[in-house]
């Protein structure tokens, strides 16, 4: 779609700002979204990205804003420079990525005319509220206040987040935009068959809710039983959990089927999929799992549970397996049901692949952010 066609008053082109707090790569899907969307948008209208902190971007026109010992929170201290406070307030349209943040609040307070669209990706859902809880309860009130005069809607990934963006904010309009990821090329695609030692693979943020103990549970089982799986674990997350985890991988005598990997990207990344039969994400929670998708768009069938807001996808094209409990015997099924039909799970995702890729979802998102006059109704 060309410029043009995004013109205020037949003269000058829509002026469209996304605000968003740290943006390292190693804190994962919300960070690719933002890179991803950001380089779609800056081809069809004026376009500009304020990052609250570290700043990853791949887009043309940034503004950096530094914060406190680089929080993810995009909080700082002092006034934000003149240029920063003049982008947000001239702005036609705000897209504010990231709900419980500082960064949100000072937009939404600077804002003047703009439309506003705010993206929680997942912040909202039910799973958080017992998080911070004293926290949020304060923020909720600024944020009233806030957007109370202002024209705001929330806009989200996946049809599961309306639920929690409805339970706090009933009268604000929710808009579903979908999520994409980047086209792979064909050199990256995994080939049809498996390994002669089963690859299995985890790749995210090393959280508790992802549940990377249950994969190296299957491990164990799956060799108990006499299946020679390995396990890949890519990702980064606190000290803690990381030694937690190798912890476990030591006490099942798993030293050699289990590799930590750390965070990767780029040419390692794609190898690391390529090299991979099947991937799992056991988690407890996901508003949309971009590794996932990433796995699916590279031929790699997967095991979800039901909390992955993926897993209606992962049913309907047949591109793995969902478990609808977070139990180490249902994942081991799961496993073994794809090894012994990889190739239906590998047509699934062959089939469907390009259904996931940015081309066939930023339509929605022009609709919505370009062409939606009022946000609030």
């Amino acid at each position: 779609m060309m410029k043009s066609q995004y013109l205020i008053d037949n003269e000058r082109l829509l002026k469209l700002t996304q605000v968003s707090a740290s943006l390292d790569n190693k804190l994962g899907g919300p960070v690719q979204v933002v890179n991803h969307v950001s380089r779609l948008l800056e081809e069809i209208c004026d376009h500009e990205l304020i990052v609250f902190g570290t700043e990853h971007s791949s887009t043309k026109r940034t503004f950096s804003v530094p914060t406190f010992r680089q929080n993810r929170y995009g909080l700082f201290f002092g006034k934000l420079k003149t240029p920063t406070r003049t982008q947000i307030r001239t702005s036609d349209v705000l897209l504010v990525h990231g709900f419980y943040l500082y960064s949100t609040l000072v937009t939404i307070a600077l804002a003047k005319n703009s439309r506003i669209f705010v993206m929680p990706h997942g912040s909202l859902e039910q799973y958080q509220n017992s998080a911070g809880r004293f926290r949020k309860i304060v923020f909720d009130v600024f944020f009233r206040a806030l957007a109370f005069f202002r024209n705001v809607a929330f806009v989200v990934g996946s049809p599961d987040e309306i639920i929690g963006v409805r339970d706090k904010f009933k009268k604000y309009p929710v808009h579903v935009l979908g999520l994409g990821i980047d086209e792979v090329p064909e050199n990256y695609l995994r080939k049809n068959g498996l390994q002669e030692s089963i690859r299995l693979l985890s790749f995210s943020r090393i959280a508790e809710k992802k549940r990377v103990d249950l994969s190296i549970e299957a491990v164990r089982v799956l060799r108990e039983e006499g299946v020679d799986a390995r396990l890949t674990i890519a990702g980064v997350g606190s000290d803690q959990l990381v030694k937690e985890l190798r912890d476990l991988v030591e006490l099942y005598n798993l030293d050699s089927f289990v590799d930590f990997i750390g965070f990767v990207d780029g040419e390692d990344k794609n190898n690391v999929y390529m090299n991979s039969d099947i991937f799992l994400l056991p988690s407890e929670n996901e508003n949309f799992a971009v590794a996932v998708a990433e796995s699916i768009a590279r031929q790699v069938p997967v095991v979800v549970s039901d909390r992955v807001a993926m897993h209606r996808f992962v049913e309907r094209y047949k591109t793995g397996i969902v478990i609808e409990k977070l139990d180490v015997s249902l994942l081991v099924k799961a496993i073994k049901e794809i090894i012994s039909n990889h190739n239906i799970y590998w047509q699934g995702c062959l089939n469907s692949r390009h259904l996931l890729f940015w081309d066939n979802v930023f339509e929605e998102w022009k609709r919505i952010l370009l062409t939606t006059k009022e946000a609030r109704k």
